[in-house]
């Protein structure tokens, strides 16, 4: 062949799939730029180009609107523009690119200019297409336009009537208008495959821009369809006979006859491959994806053209009979992860939250009343974002979820574990309050307005909630004006109540008063902190001689939660401490206790006693007293999950 033109060679209309066709490799050096690639391997690697396997995803007026609306765009996916003659490469008319993974708002750096080669390619291989929906409408009030790279639906009662083809796709499958033909679908969220057949006469343009394609069948449920769903559309003319006829495909037995009008591309995860020769007509093919596990292939012999299987991948087999020999090409794509998804629960609501995986640029997440998603199944989130808050929920309801990864082209994992929870009403944490300090500033005011401080000198520092209390251990203290709210006694019988705070005690020794009720020997109770423990007496009839004793330890330097409750009972059952959530401390008893304080007449003093000694040093937040309530142990982990997350617990 050296030294002769490519005009003197002599031209053939066919090649058997073992000729060589010669390519010239452009990125060779001199003398080695000449390459053979067989007919079968050389139909296999276009089958897998961008240009065959990836749509048209969006439409654009210019090079402008394409740069703007990159949010929207999925990397390798195929965007068409009409005018693109701001591309330096483009004189004047459209242009089809790729989506490369930048998004910097550059073309150059963004994406591929296809070649004029791959534009052919794009526009005729018109037959097979994937979209996301657009809209979902009652043929009531029909459809009349549809954005570029989508597809939208009408529908009557549960069936889908019609659907509406972009102008893009509209121009692409202009040779089927007016005939009939038989319409593949595969809705990738349901991971179901129908069939539906078109009419020659129930085709028509809707606003000289778009074919509507009437269904005169049931296949199509709208209860399948969701908004932003992928779908798959494959269109062949309604015809019999040889030639290009498309494969059948029943479960996982593969027939290359005649008598099928699709190509059906079969999404499996488990399950076997079983080849049959019955019936079969020449150049069929088929197309068949499993995910996760390479399957046994049995019936016949097949010849594997390129590629081999993966355990751990998606495998893209594709066979192609001749006629005499079953070819198979295999490419392989990696697997994505299903999402692991993490609920919270809120007032009617279910806040759901996931990791990202590697190679997805979509999750999928469904709700169902049953751990069967067969009952009230719906697609609540579908979307590139990591979180997702479900509302309009009922408390105490349980809801199961689930969700999946989609990737570019046809990649989508399982769907993940099923995890379910119930959505409940936050605890009302202002119920029985009669007096809380948030120090957010120095002047000791009390949330409710009730009781603020007659006098504070104190300092602010960070705290676990906004600001804190920070004492120095000698001067600094704060007086609360005596009330009747802050004595736990009608004078009669004891009543209940929950002293609640965060406390970081500096690492001294000694006996140091957090909170003190007294007027020199009169006690009421009073809260101190002890070289390795923090105690409450609560004492009977105004003497400390008999009481009760709460005892809770701590760590110096370090924020401690701790809550005491007492439920009025005057016994020491009734009394509970509890130390960052959890029960924890110890209840004693001295003495002979009758009943608690009857005197309404003490101040509190918070950071020091009635005396002015034994001034606590550290610092001091989130101090709540509730009168007249018990906080339960649900309810004393939420305090302190929430306030510990910087939360408050108060509105």
């Amino acid at each position: 062949m050296a030294g002769r033109k490519l005009s003197d060679l002599t031209t053939t209309e066919s090649l058997s799939n073992d000729d060589l066709v010669y390519v010239v490799d452009i990125s060779a050096a001199a003398g080695s730029k000449s390459k053979g690639i067989t007919k079968a391997n050389l139909a296999a690697q276009m089958s897998t180009s961008v240009a065959s396997t990836e749509p048209v995803e969006n439409e654009y007026a210019d090079i402008t609107s394409l740069l703007s609306d990159q949010g929207s765009q999925t990397t390798s996916f195929l965007q068409y523009v009409v005018d693109a003659s701001d591309d330096p490469n483009i004189a004047s008319g459209e242009a089809y690119y790729e989506k490369l993974a930048t998004s910097t708002t550059t073309l150059a750096d963004d994406y591929r200019l296809l070649s004029d080669t791959e534009v052919t390619v794009v526009k005729d291989s018109n037959s097979y297409r994937v979209f996301r929906i657009e809209a979902i409408q009652d043929e009531g009030t029909p459809l009349t336009s549809v954005s570029g790279g989508k597809v939208s639906f009408e529908y009557s009662g549960a069936n889908v009537t019609a659907i509406l083809f972009n102008k893009r796709y509209t121009d692409a499958i202009a040779e089927f208008y007016g005939k009939d033909v038989s319409i593949r679908f595969h809705n990738r969220a349901a991971n179901k495959y129908e069939t539906e057949a078109v009419a020659s006469t129930a085709w028509t343009t809707v606003n000289t821009d778009y074919y509507r394609a009437a269904v005169t069948g049931t296949n199509i449920q709208i209860a399948d369809l969701t908004v932003n769903n992928r779908c798959e559309f494959f269109i062949v003319e309604a015809a019999t006979g040889g030639g290009s006829t498309a494969t059948s495909k029943t479960g996982t037995s593969i027939v290359f006859t005649e008598n099928a009008l699709y190509n059906e591309a079969t999404y499996l995860t488990s399950g076997n491959l079983t080849l049959s020769l019955t019936g079969a007509v020449k150049d069929t093919y088929c197309a068949v994806y499993c995910n996760g596990y390479v399957p046994t292939i049995s019936g016949e012999d097949v010849f594997i053209s390129s590629g081999a299987l993966s355990a751990n991948k998606l495998n893209i087999l594709s066979f192609y009979y001749d006629g005499t020999k079953i070819y198979l090409n295999i490419g392989n794509v990696d697997n994505l992860t299903a999402p692991t998804l993490t609920l919270t629960p809120g007032d009617e609501e279910m806040q759901i939250d996931w990791s990202a995986i590697t190679n997805a640029d979509n999750y999928v997440i469904e709700r169902a009343d049953d751990s069967g998603f067969t009952t009230n199944l719906t697609e609540i989130y579908n979307g590139a974002l990591l979180t997702y808050t479900n509302t309009g929920l009922t408390n105490g309801t349980t809801y199961y979820f689930r969700g999946k990864a989609e990737g570019a082209g046809y990649i989508e994992s399982t769907w993940g574990a099923t995890v379910s929870d119930a959505p409940e009403a936050g605890t009302d944490f202002t119920i029985g309050l009669v007096a809380s300090y948030q120090f957010s500033g120095t002047s000791g005011l009390d949330y409710t307005t009730n009781h603020n401080a007659s006098s504070s000198t104190y300092t602010n520092a960070t705290g676990k909630v906004g600001n804190c209390a920070s004492f120095n251990g000698t001067t600094e203290n704060l007086v609360i004006n005596s009330s009747g709210d802050f004595t736990f006694s009608d004078g009669v019988n004891d009543v209940a109540f929950s002293i609640c705070f965060w406390v970081n005690p500096d690492a001294a020794t000694g006996v140091k008063y957090l909170m003190d009720r007294s007027n020199g020997g009169n006690s009421d109770w009073l809260i101190f902190r002890q070289t390795s423990d923090i105690t409450m007496y609560i004492a009977s009839g105004g003497s400390n001689t008999n009481r009760y004793n709460a005892v809770i330890g701590y760590t110096a330097s370090t924020w401690n939660h701790m809550v005491i409750t007492y439920d009025g009972s005057e016994t020491l059952a009734g009394l509970k401490t509890y130390l960052n959530g959890v029960a924890s401390g110890s209840q004693t008893q001295t003495g002979t206790y009758v009943r608690a304080q009857t005197s309404s007449a003490n101040n509190i003093y918070i950071g020091g006693s009635d005396s002015g000694t034994n001034r606590f040093d550290g610092d001091f937040d989130e101090l709540k007293i509730y009168k007249n309530r018990v906080l339960t142990p649900t309810e004393i982990l939420e305090m302190y999950t929430l306030e510990n997350a910087g939360t408050s617990v108060l509105p």
